[in-house]
């Protein structure tokens, strides 16, 4: 009789099997969808179903709902702009490895203050940016009184997490295993589970003498408790696409402004559990699908905690927003 834990992780390398009922129209599942998923359903449709074009061909907030989906919060830019120029430093290594300066300190602060002045701009005369590469940033936009503090504070930590991934001993290993050949920088990996797919885009992975490192960047000062399953996400990503042992794999959360770095290592039993969740999640994305698609916006119900409704960019067009205000 075979040993179920066997055939499970038999599946674990067989991504054409999911154990799920196949549904009329696919769906991609990513960490960052799920949470839209997770804490609020009516966000979840205004950005992947009312916002495009593909989707709810007669939802009559279209037009404004792609604009809104194209602002960033502060923070999330923050990310945006690390993680970016991160990547950009260890390319332009690889292309002249005799450089001593890559020149990504500065650009990650005149990126930022592009942001910022298009933004100011926006909110006195409500037109675009002339700037093509400026992200308008939705605590201005949408008239946030702390914005320009929050700004501030955002770009002192922005120079901070430069800094430290340029020099700080915590990262060395990290700035040594992007220039290797085989690393994989700020790419996205997908794996197939019946006619929907997971993905994820890896930070960085290299290969050591024992395995696989991936590092992910942290930009904030504290993370989710449930960020465990994006982790192990990762794993199973990589796990597939490298066709590794999931025990071969070390993950790295590097916190470049607290200057800090935690390990974990990803068992197969817990990439299991990980990958029965992204299954589960999947279903019931699936089980949604028609309704989005269609533009039933009413099967989508809205949040009711408060902390998530004043960070979300939707906030000016949902009307549960707009009762509780």
């Amino acid at each position: 009789m075979a040993d179920p834990a066997q055939t499970s992780l038999f599946d674990l390398f067989d991504p054409g099997h999911s154990g799920a009922a196949a549904k009329s129209r696919p769906v991609k599942w990513s960490y960052s969808r799920r949470g839209n998923f997770e804490t609020c359903l009516l966000k979840y449709y205004y950005q992947y179903y009312g916002s495009s074009a593909r989707s709810a061909p007669n939802e009559p907030l279209k037009e404004q709902l792609k604009h809104l989906k194209g602002l960033k919060s502060i923070p999330l830019r923050m990310g945006e702009i690390v993680h970016f120029v991160i990547d950009r430093h260890f390319k332009r290594l690889r292309e002249n490895p005799g450089i001593t300066n890559t020149g990504i300190d500065s650009w990650a602060r005149d990126m930022f203050r592009n942001d910022l002045e298009a933004s100011l701009e926006y909110q006195r005369t409500r037109q675009p940016s002339s700037s093509q590469y400026a992200v308008l940033l939705s605590d201005f936009v949408l008239g946030d009184d702390a914005a320009m503090e929050r700004w501030n504070s955002a770009n002192e930590s922005l120079g901070t997490a430069v800094s430290n991934f340029l020099l700080s001993r915590q990262f060395e290993t990290f700035r040594y295993g992007g220039l290797h050949s085989d690393a994989i920088l700020e790419a996205r990996l997908s794996i197939k589970f019946g006619e929907s797919s997971a993905s994820g885009k890896i930070d960085l992975a290299f290969p050591t003498e024992d395995g696989i490192s991936i590092v992910d960047w942290k930009t904030g000062t504290s993370t989710s408790a449930d960020d465990s399953l994006q982790l192990l996400s990762y794993a199973l990503l990589v796990s597939n696409k490298l066709g590794i042992d999931p025990e071969r794999i070390r993950i790295f959360k590097a916190y470049l402004e607290l200057d800090s770095v935690t390990e974990d290592r990803a068992s197969v039993q817990e990439i299991l559990r990980a990958k029965a969740r992204i299954i589960q999640d999947i279903g019931r994305m699936e089980a949604m699908d028609r309704y989005g698609a269609t533009g039933v916006s009413g099967a989508f119900t809205a949040s009711e905690h408060p902390k998530i409704c004043r960070m979300c960019p939707f906030r000016t067009v949902c009307p549960e927003f707009q009762r509780s205000n």
